[in-house]
C-alpha cells in the first residue's frame, strides 16, 4: 500500500459527518503503518543524500588530483621551453614546436576606454539589501518578502 492510499483508508476509519471513529483497531493499525512509511522514506532519503555526499568527497579527490597533474604538467611545458628556448625538436615519439601568437595588454583603467572597448555588466538585485529594506518599512515595487516552509530531515 502506498502512503497516499494509507490516508484515504485512515480517512475512511472516521465517520465524515461526525468525527466518530468507526473501527479503532483498523484505525491504529493504518496509523502505525503510516508512520512506518514516513519513517521508511526519511531513512531512504538520508541514505541518498550520504550517498551523493559520498560521491561528491570522491569527485572532489579527483577534480584535486586532476588539478595536481595539470599543474605538473604545466610546469613541465614552461620547463621544456625554457629549455629549447623556441628551437623545434623532434624525436620518433615526440615531436615540439614553437608558434607566434599575439595578445592584448591592458595596463590601464578599463573605464577611461572608450565605451565601446568596454565590457558593461547588466545590473544585479541586492537581495539581502532588498530585503533589510523591506524589514525597514521601506516599499519596493516588484520586490517581496516570500514566507516560505522548508523541511528538515535528520
Amino acid at each position: 500500500m502506498k502512503l497516499y492510499e494509507s490516508d484515504q483508508q485512515i480517512a475512511d476509519c472516521i465517520d465524515a459527518e461526525t468525527g466518530e471513529i468507526i473501527d479503532f483497531e483498523r484505525l491504529n493499525t493504518l496509523t502505525m503503518e503510516r508512520d512506518a512509511k514516513i519513517e521508511n522514506i526519511a531513512l531512504a532519503y538520508k541514505n541518498y543524500l550520504a550517498e551523493a555526499d559520498a560521491l561528491k568527497a570522491e569527485k572532489d579527490a579527483f577534480a584535486e588530483r586532476e588539478e595536481r597533474a595539470r599543474n605538473r604538467a604545466s610546469w613541465l611545458k614552461g620547463y621544456l621551453a625554457q629549455a629549447l628556448e623556441g628551437q623545434k625538436f623532434t624525436t620518433p615519439r615526440v615531436a615540439i614546436g614553437f608558434r607566434k601568437s599575439q595578445a592584448v595588454v591592458v595596463s590601464c583603467d578599463p573605464s577611461i576606454l572608450p565605451a565601446d572597448l568596454q565590457k558593461i555588466k547588466p545590473p544585479e538585485a541586492d537581495k539581502t539589501a532588498i530585503k533589510a529594506a523591506i524589514k525597514a518599512g521601506r516599499e519596493i515595487p516588484g520586490c517581496c518578502i516570500e514566507e516560505r516552509l522548508n523541511i528538515s530531515i535528520k
